[in-house]
């Protein structure tokens, strides 16, 4: 127990990547998990190298003492261990009264697993993810965990580089969904589908990152600038408005250039054993954008706001919202948010309309008829409130494989679920030609 803070006892740490990922969401919620209180993890301090939270607590302690309540008694301080993700340490902060209940707004503070990287690994660095968070707030209406603070860099009193949020209120819809009545999941379904509209009316005619500007050290009122891609330099960032002025760039040649900008950060890292075959199969997926784009399919495509993983574990929701209320309190994990292609963002929620339990969703049957009429009606209330962009976008096969081949200017093809992706990219391309083939 610290001598300057009331704590609870620490939450376990994930086992597997999988359930990183589902309890990262930025604060993932307000709920603190205290139901392993007697497992003592040591995750962040051997794998990430983090001090230990016996040590650490007393520092963030003080810290939030200083940042958020410099006038009350420091044992009023509460801090408590969250279970944090592959990305991030996360820990929260809140004030208690006399009677020692928590009172007021709650926090999270925000620490990355690693220092900051390079400006292309935007995932772990914590002016790009504040940036994005900014970007999202001052562009739309979509609700966003609050950026409080921002420090960057080691120099610090916690010497790691991170962010203060405010505590989101909600649960994730993964675990909530099936147990919420029709009517919310109605609500849902429109309120999401306003979220996809709002994302892909927020446009640019260059590819590029939210940043803040060079040399600049950030604030939560600084104005969030792009930097086009694939170098995403703060150095040459620009105003939102003028990317949406700009001299457009064609998406194949977008394409091309983030393939090609792979192809050289795999010869700058990579042993030479393999790199002529994974050359090659970035080459494979530029032959392969290139009959699409011969086709006509990247044609009049935007750049719009892209967020990379839109799915139920990224989505809080009050799962009895009243009557006015919203149904989803906060989209969360804005990580490695960007313009893009506006078909990257039209992947179907299809967990709306036709949960899979225990499978991995087939995209290529989110279009299938539901099989009862509430499920029918919430994929309706989606689509109506998504809009046409999405219609467009979201179920031509084409556009699916478009987003396999987007998926891998943005990673290292390095697993044989990759391998899979991109065979079924060319052979499904393969089959649709022979297919317009024989009906011509």
């Amino acid at each position: 127990m610290s001598a300057t803070s009331k704590t609870d006892p620490q939450a376990r740490e994930p086992e597997t990547q999988l359930e990183a990922k589902r309890q990262n969401d930025d604060a993932s919620s307000s709920e603190i998990d205290n139901d392993n209180a007697s497992i003592v993890s040591t995750t962040s301090t051997i794998e990430w190298e983090h001090e230990p939270y016996e040590t650490f607590q007393h520092k963030v302690a003080a810290y939030a003492h200083r940042r958020l309540w410099p006038t009350i008694n420091p044992t009023d301080v509460r801090i408590t261990r969250m279970a944090g993700g592959g990305f991030n340490r996360i820990i929260g902060v809140s004030r208690l009264n006399p009677k020692g209940r928590e009172v007021g707004a709650k926090y999270i503070i925000r620490i990355p697993r690693y220092a900051d990287g390079p400006l292309w690994e935007w995932d772990i660095d914590v002016g790009k993810d504040a940036a994005a968070l900014r970007f999202v707030e001052q562009q739309t209406s979509i609700p966003v965990p609050r950026v409080v603070s921002i420090t960057l860099g080691d120099d610090n009193e916690l010497d790691r580089a991170h962010m203060i949020q405010r505590c989101v209120k909600g649960r994730s819809a993964m675990y909530v969904y099936l147990d919420c009545d029709h009517q919310v999941q109605c609500r849902l379904a429109t309120e999401l589908g306003n979220t996809f509209g709002q994302i892909l009316n927020t446009q640019s005619r260059i590819p590029g990152v939210p940043v803040f500007p060079h040399a600049e050290k950030p604030t939560t009122g600084t104005a969030v600038r792009i930097a086009p891609l694939p170098a995403a330099n703060p150095r040459n960032s620009l105003p939102y408005e003028a990317c949406q002025t700009a001299e457009p760039i064609p998406v194949l040649q977008f394409i091309e250039t983030m393939l090609e900008h792979r192809k050289q950060v795999l010869r700058n890292d990579m042993d030479t054993k393999h790199l002529e075959w994974e050359l090659s199969l970035y080459d494979m997926l530029r032959d392969l954008a290139r009959e699409i784009n011969a086709k006509g399919y990247f044609d009049d495509v935007p750049y719009t706001l892209i967020h990379k993983d839109l799915q139920a574990h990224n989505i809080l929701v009050n799962e009895n919202p009243f009557p006015g209320d919203a149904a989803i309190t906060s989209i969360m994990d804005w990580d490695g948010a960007l313009l893009g292609p506006a078909f990257m963002a039209c992947v179907p929620p299809q967990w709306l309309w036709g949960w899979v339990h225990d499978d991995d969703e087939d995209e290529a049957k989110a279009n299938d008829v539901p099989e009862t009429a509430e499920n029918r009606e919430i994929k309706r209330l989606f689509e109506e409130a998504a809009g046409p962009l999405y219609m467009r976008f979201a179920y031509d096969p084409v556009y699916r494989i478009g987003r396999s081949i987007l998926r891998y200017c943005f990673c290292r093809i390095g697993q044989n679920s990759h391998l899979e992706e991109i065979d079924g990219a060319v052979a499904k391309w393969k089959a649709l030609q022979q297919t317009e083939y024989r009906s011509e």
